[in-house]
């Protein structure tokens, strides 16, 4: 009985199973060179692929040969999960990568997937929730699906694969400043170029040529003039100085002539009061400050008149009259004259 239960295993065993039963290695041989006869704990002989092969789906033994290793298709086999052997080299099948940490080839997980049981793909790191992020120093750019290389203002740039920083674009291959913008060197951003008048911050705003930011609006520079016809700030020149009739602004009634800032016409410069005055005639009103007399004439109670300070006024005409100066004022003298001169007719 026991011989018979003996047989039907052994029958069994050598229908099932893939090995055939030997009892010496060159029995195994015979089938296979890297098979020899290996005998379990029950004294049954099987051949086995020795040591360094393992069985490929066809029951054949392959040269067991790990990743990034030689290896040819046909007698060898890559020995782990998800590899292949291409171009004689074992790798990681498509759509898998290597992990060093799992000591295997694994899935490749894209940008917000979850990387507990696969690996993040090219510049990605498993984030502390356990997401797909982009490395140190990328972003992740939503219309290409990659992450791109954050890229300063004045280093190389590609389109395709780097990304500007705030408020720079990658032009020529080089990141610049968007249009309307300029690079701070103290502050090392790009800032927004803001007109006169318009509000201002002094972080990310830079007023225009010769403006400061004041009081967050954009006001011309201590010194200079806003220009509302030519719309810049221009500097204010002093007389005698030399002007510019696009970028300078001379004082208070001058001119830029000959680009040399001059007393508009009509008036003269004074050195003491180191302002142009108005040149007045003799009986017009006339002011000391912003006004000159002509020769001869100097402003007295408002008007211009003689140094001897006679003046008579008839018909809204001034006509100068001599008269001698004595204790009396000359109008005195003139009408004691004419009150004698009646009297004597009577008499």
């Amino acid at each position: 009985m026991k011989i018979i239960f003996k047989t039907i295993l052994m029958i069994s065993i050598i229908y099932f199973s893939k090995e055939r039963i030997c009892s010496s290695d060159r029995m195994c041989t015979e089938a296979d060179r890297y098979k020899n006869c290996v005998t379990d704990a029950s004294g049954f002989g099987f051949c086995s692929c020795i040591e360094g092969y393992v069985y490929d789906s066809y029951n054949n033994c392959l040269k067991n040969v790990s990743i990034n290793e030689e290896c040819d298709s046909s007698h060898e086999l890559c020995n782990g999960d998800n590899q292949e052997c291409v171009n004689k080299i074992c790798s990681c099948k498509s759509g898998t990568a290597y992990s060093n940490e799992k000591n295997k080839c694994v899935t490749i997980i894209g940008y917000g997937e979850t990387c507990d049981d696969g690996i993040c793909d090219t510049k990605l790191q498993c984030g502390s929730n356990s997401k797909c992020i982009c490395i140190n120093g990328y972003s992740y750019n939503e219309i290409e699906k990659i992450c791109q290389k954050k890229v300063d203002y004045g280093e190389s740039c590609d389109n395709k694969y780097d990304i500007c920083g705030d408020n720079l674009i990658c032009n020529n291959s080089i990141c610049s400043c968007n249009s309307g913008y300029t690079y701070n060197e103290i502050e090392k951003i790009c800032q927004k170029k803001v007109d006169y008048g318009e509000s201002c911050d002094n972080k990310y705003d830079i007023c225009g040529d010769n403006l400061i930011c004041y009081n967050s609006i954009c006001s011309c520079n201590s010194g200079y003039t806003y220009n509302e016809i030519e719309k810049i700030c221009q500097k204010k020149v002093d007389y005698d100085e030399s002007c510019d009739n696009k970028y300078d602004i001379c004082g208070e009634k001058l001119r830029c002539y000959n680009s040399i800032c001059s007393c508009n016409s009509g008036y003269t410069y004074n050195e003491t009061e180191k302002i142009c005055q108005k040149k007045v005639d003799y009986c017009e009103s006339c002011d000391n400050k912003y006004d000159i007399c002509g020769d001869n004439l100097i402003c007295n109670n408002s008007k211009c008149q003689y140094s001897d300070g006679s003046y008579s006024h008839t018909s809204s005409i001034c006509t100068y009259e001599t008269f001698t100066n004595t204790d009396e004022s000359s109008y005195s003298q003139f009408i004691k004259f004419n009150i004698l001169f009646f009297i004597s007719l009577f008499l």
